[in-house]
């Protein structure tokens, strides 16, 4: 039942991950990742939006075209968490960035019980996740293509 839901979603493009990269004085940049097929090797699309002014601007590519592209996904699957602040608890500052880039991250999760829900993370600069997203940014730089991937589902 699940791989039939699965499977329908991909058809349609639908996103079960995303990550956006928002500069505090520049466009943002976001990337969809979603299931290309199921059969064999699983493969995955990824979608890229920028916004330009009043241009929007959309490239593709997935794990086939772009082989570098599954290794984004095996890295953020060992991202650090960040730590739970409870302000003034231990008689620690609350520190606040004003600007800067601002790095978001959306998809389901499950603990080691199996149990899942989505979760959505967001953080500045100098963080695991700001890391990843630069690096997933620049693993992909080389792989987009204004072709939609073929829908192998």
């Amino acid at each position: 039942m699940f791989t039939s839901i699965v499977a329908a979603a991909a058809l349609q493009f639908q996103p079960l991950l995303s990550f956006r990269r928002s500069p505090s004085f520049d466009q943002p940049i976001s990337v969809e990742i979603g299931l290309l097929k199921t059969e064999g090797r699983a493969a995955y699309w990824f979608k890229k939006t920028a916004i330009e002014g009043d241009k929007t601007s959309v490239w593709w590519t997935d794990t086939e075209r772009c082989p570098a592209a599954r290794s984004a996904l095996r890295k953020i699957r060992n991202l650090q968490m960040p730590r739970v602040n409870v302000p003034f608890l231990d008689d620690n500052e609350i520190r606040a960035t004003a600007d800067g880039v601002i790095y978001e991250l959306w998809g389901n999760a499950n603990y080691r019980s199996g149990s899942a829900y989505e979760f959505k993370l967001a953080s500045n600069t100098g963080t695991p996740l700001a890391d990843w997203v630069d690096e997933s940014l620049e693993t992909l730089s080389h792989c987009w293509s204004k072709e939609e991937p073929y829908n192998h589902i």
